[in-house]
């Protein structure tokens, strides 16, 4: 199947000690695609593969925002200094981390664990907001092409499984919907 040689790793293949702190949860940059990069042929495993990468998206989104705070929790500085010191963006970066290098490391382990929980929780109520939509049927598509290029759309959603099924899938393993396939 062709979808599966393209199938994103959405884990981590570095381990810096800033990130060991939190515990059960591997980081990672966000995924990109290869110049050669193209769409399959047969529209049902681009579908899949769309749906893949729209997955991927949301886990990297959730691992860069994690990262982020759990930085500005657990580290006294910035990786990487600002040059502008006295940006507002830089001064609230200094803010913040001296007002939590006063908590203890089981009270920053607290928060970090708390951070986790609120990020996964917005990144999985938008999907179930998707999934579940309260007044009728979202469907999710997505186009072959950026900016209105493209020729080929590939509905995502729904499916027999759920994008936010998925994404948590997405978070500990392969996805669960290897071979997503619309409702009949």
């Amino acid at each position: 199947m062709q979808a599966t040689a393209r199938r994103l790793s959405v884990v981590s293949a570095t381990s810096t000690p800033r990130r060991r702190l939190i515990r059960g949860v591997r980081l990672t940059s966000t995924p990109t695609l290869m110049a050669d990069f193209a769409w399959p042929t047969d529209d049902t495993e681009a579908a899949v593969l769309a749906r893949e990468l729209f997955i991927a998206e949301h886990v990297a989104g959730y691992r860069y925002w994690l990262q982020h705070g759990s930085d500005l929790l657990t580290q006294p500085q910035p990786e990487t200094p600002y040059v502008r010191k006295w940006s507002d963006v830089a001064k609230k970066d200094r803010a913040y981390r001296e007002v939590f290098q006063t908590l203890t490391p089981e009270q920053r382990e607290a928060v970090v664990r708390l951070l986790d929980d609120c990020v996964r929780g917005a990144v999985f109520g938008a999907l179930c907001t998707l999934d579940q939509f309260p007044r009728g049927d979202a469907e999710v598509s997505i186009s072959d092409g950026v900016c209105g290029a493209g020729t080929r759309r590939f509905r995502i959603a729904p499916t027999r499984v759920e994008l936010h099924d998925d994404f948590i899938s997405a978070l500990s393993g392969p996805p669960a919907s290897a071979d997503s396939q619309a409702k009949t």
